[in-house]
């Protein structure tokens, strides 16, 4: 295992790189294996890819655990030599309600009730969610008519931001006012997708 870091004009650490080569056989080439990256910054993390993009006597370059909206496609000439697999990693439940959604901020203001079908029972009920122009969310039980319903897997799905209502409503799996689905995309999006960067 090896290391890299990225250092930025005052010498501060904005970024790391640990990785691996294994030689291709018979070849004299390497496949440069991506054991972990994070960086603070966008400088950084171009830096560390272009570290190990144009690393010498190097064909291939496998990673594990990035983002899906890493942006390595955009930092090679030729897209088409970057391909990318996509796969479970991590599994998200949400137990309790009012709890889950008051514990993040969102990007939009809204206020929306939100029906949620749970055969468990945990999250099953109907909530107002009241989110304010700071982002902070208030959430209470409420008899209300449903603005929109959705079951506790649709709910999980979009509560990290990475999954959006407006598709799992194209789906089926969310129902109500096609303009509380659009409100909901717009307060839950986040501005990178969520990623889990470790196995545990």
């Amino acid at each position: 295992m090896r290391g890299v870091r990225y250092l930025d004009a005052d010498g501060g650490t904005r970024g790391v790189l640990a990785y691996a080569l294994r030689e291709q056989s018979g070849t004299f080439r390497f496949t440069l294996t991506v054991n972990h990256l994070v960086a603070e910054t966008d400088e950084a993390l171009r830096a560390l890819w272009g570290f190990a993009i144009h690393h010498d006597l190097v064909t291939t370059i496998e990673g594990d655990l990035r983002p899906v909206d890493d942006p390595i496609l955009h930092l090679v000439a030729d897209q088409r030599a970057v391909q990318f697999t996509v796969h479970d990693h991590g599994w998200l439940r949400v137990l309790d309600v009012p709890a889950a959604l008051a514990a993040r901020t969102y990007r939009a203001p809204l206020e929306v009730v939100l029906r949620i079908e749970d055969a468990l029972g945990f999250a099953d009920g109907t909530w107002r969610l009241l989110i304010d122009a700071s982002g902070e969310a208030t959430v209470e039980a409420t008899d209300a008519a449903a603005d929109v319903t959705l079951g506790v897997v649709e709910l999980s799905a979009i509560y990290a931001g990475g999954v959006r209502a407006t598709q799992l409503a194209a789906a089926g799996r969310v129902h109500g006012d096609p303009g509380g689905i659009a409100a909901i995309d717009d307060a839950f999006r986040t501005a990178e997708a969520p990623t889990l960067g470790i196995w545990y």
